[in-house]
């Protein structure tokens, strides 16, 4: 007898793990948004259900009373639910003011040239990205009786703060005109009442990029405990650490981007065009980006009277640009440790110091005689690096 019911516990129990293996996987349900955006416009009021004064309100998404009406866009602005993105696309909304209160936060992709009077956050973090401007301009007349907030900031986080500003794109923040005449381009507000709140601008305030000037900053507090952090710059553009065509300065030699996804530069002078000596690293950082040196651009140093001494430690350089040392006819020494150059210009070393010493890696001695010579360096004499 015994036996037989420890045979059916045992059938039980193996009935039980079969089940439990055959059951179809729990898939773990993703965080449900909720919230709304509001837009107001104050250009346009009118009387309400009440017969008061009011501006004309409307919801892009509202799960907190799904029975109001929505709508996807309004003069540029769009929003698509799927990826909780407000798109503003050379908008113009002078009087318009954004209310974004969520649990998810919220990207805002900035395109070309737009206009709001402000941008008023619950909850929700902003993320902001694209390649754009937003002005932000409360100089509007307003002639309805129904006015936007008198002395709050053009952006403002409200309680509880736990999440953030982030600006990764190439967006430029510009405080057009501000309500009141200490308005801030940025406000991020805690009241207080949240232990866990996230506190600090570096926390509060996140760009992935470069930022056009220093923050200018400031905190305050009010009778109720509430924390106030103040960004006070009028105008704030950030931008990619690496911007292609644009001329970066690193230890007085300038560098031109030629290549953003592959990290290559160009040399494109110096600081000064008197300098005796120029030395090229082997690699350059621009803005904490560890680049490659593949070129000398066009007269980089072209007419460097008092240039004697040239040295390339790039190992990645395979151009030098027309005209690059036009004219140095003082220039003497040369260095060159890539075994890459393939492109010489034309007259790159035209009127220049003849009976010059050049360096380079043996196997490509004979090789690069032959490639000079022919751009104007005349009688050189030509030794391993």
């Amino acid at each position: 007898m015994r036996d037989s019911f420890i045979k059916k516990i045992s059938f039980v129990v193996l009935s039980i793990m079969l089940m439990v293996i055959m059951l179809p996987a729990v898939r773990v349900k993703a965080e449900t948004f909720e919230g709304y955006i509001m837009v107001v416009d104050y250009m346009e009021q009118g009387l309400n259900d009440f017969g008061e004064v009011r501006a004309k309100e409307f919801y892009m998404i509202n799960t907190w009373d799904p029975d109001k009406p929505v709508v996807t866009s309004y003069k540029g602005l769009s929003y698509n639910k799927s990826t909780n993105t407000i798109t503003l696309k050379n908008a113009d909304l002078k009087g318009v003011v954004l209310h974004l209160d969520a649990t998810a936060d919220f990207t805002v992709n900035v395109k070309g040239t737009n206009y709001l009077y402000g941008i008023v956050g619950m909850r929700a973090g902003i993320h902001f990205t694209g390649n754009g401007t937003l002005n932000l301009d409360s100089s509007v007349t307003i002639s309805g009786e129904d006015k936007p907030f008198d002395d709050d900031p053009v952006i403002m986080l409200g309680d509880p703060v736990k999440k953030k500003i982030l600006i990764d794109g190439d967006v430029t923040l510009n405080l057009v005109k501000g309500n009141g005449k200490d308005a801030n381009l940025i406000t991020i507000y805690d009241n207080g009442n949240e232990p866990d709140a996230v506190w600090g601008i570096d926390k509060l305030f996140v760009y992935k990029g470069v930022l056009s000037e220093k923050l200018k900053t400031d905190t305050s507090t009010d009778e109720w405990g509430g924390r106030f952090i103040y960004i006070k710059n009028k105008k704030l553009t950030i931008e990619p650490k690496l911007v292609k065509g644009k001329t970066y300065t690193v230890d007085k030699i300038k560098y031109t981007v030629t290549d953003v996804k592959n990290k290559k530069v160009e040399v494109a002078g110096t600081t000064k065009k008197t300098v005796k000596s120029v030395t090229i690293p082997a690699t350059v950082k621009i803005n904490g980006v560890k680049c490659k040196v593949t070129s000398i651009g066009d007269k980089a140093f072209k007419d460097y009277t008092k240039l004697t001494t040239f040295t390339c430690n790039s190992t990645s350089l395979t151009t030098i640009g027309e005209k690059a040392f036009y004219g140095d006819k003082k220039l003497a020494k040369y260095t060159f440790k890539s075994k890459k150059i393939t492109k010489v210009g034309k007259n790159a070393f035209k009127n220049t110091k003849k009976g010059a010493k050049v360096k380079a890696p043996s196997k490509k001695l004979s090789a690069y005689e032959k490639l000079f010579k022919n751009r104007g360096l005349k009688s050189a004499t030509y030794s391993k690096v």
